[in-house]
């Protein structure tokens, strides 16, 4: 009997926290092997210029000492949101077109979100583009979770039809089960009963599946 309630207790957890944002924050580990699988996928795609060029090597040595230094202060915080997007933007002026301003990007915004600097962390993205679905990936998941914590529930649609569009058979469970909440709140039922049925069509992870067919259930 405890340990059904135990069971109770963690799906009711999972179901508060089945928004981008709380997933973002609590799983941070995928997503630095995902950082990691987007500069695989970058090398796949041969959107990579030679790391042996000398202007590469030299931003990635700029964006290195951002992250160590500056980064690491606001996540200490003594540094604010806005310096740190100042300080951030300074770096870019001089190596926005280079390849390590991608990871970089991604790990600004992750400092900022978790802090809930959501207008900083909207900016670190608003002018970064995807080169590959690697990439489109990561880049679509944060834009999605923070336009939901802003209100902007087409908008987060619209970066998880993006991720679909990609075919990547990489969180789909999640990637559905978060369409289906969204569309929900837009009450669109129709369209968020398919998008809870296919978490349980394609390979997901068993908490998905459950939280899918509680939805349904509540349909």
């Amino acid at each position: 009997m405890a340990t059904n309630t135990a069971d109770d207790q963690g799906f009711e957890s999972a179901l508060k926290e089945t928004e981008l944002g709380s997933f973002l924050s609590d799983n941070k580990g995928l997503i630095i092997t995902l950082v990691i699988g987007v500069l695989i996928g970058v090398l796949s795609y041969g959107a990579y210029v030679s790391m042996g060029e000398k202007s590469e090597k030299n931003a990635a040595n700029a964006y290195y000492l951002y992250e160590k230094s500056t980064l690491d202060n606001f996540k200490k915080g003594t540094l604010s949101a806005t310096e740190l997007v100042g300080k951030f933007e300074a770096v870019g002026k001089e190596f926005a077109s280079k390849n390590a301003i991608f990871t970089s990007s991604l790990m600004t915004f992750d400092a900022l979100f978790e802090k809930k600097n959501y207008k900083e962390a909207q900016t670190i993205l608003s002018t970064l583009s995807a080169k590959n679905n690697y990439q489109t990936f990561l880049l679509s998941l944060r834009k999605a979770a923070v336009l939901e914590e802003t209100g902007e529930v087409d908008g987060a649609i619209a970066e998880l039809e993006l991720i679909k569009a990609t075919g990547l058979k990489v969180m789909e469970g999640k990637v559905y089960l978060d369409l289906g909440r969204l569309q929900l709140k837009k009450g669109q039922k129709d369209l968020a009963k398919k998008s809870f049925e296919m978490v349980g069509k394609v390979k997901a992870q068993a908490i998905f599946k459950s939280l899918a067919q509680y939805y349904l259930q509540q349909m």
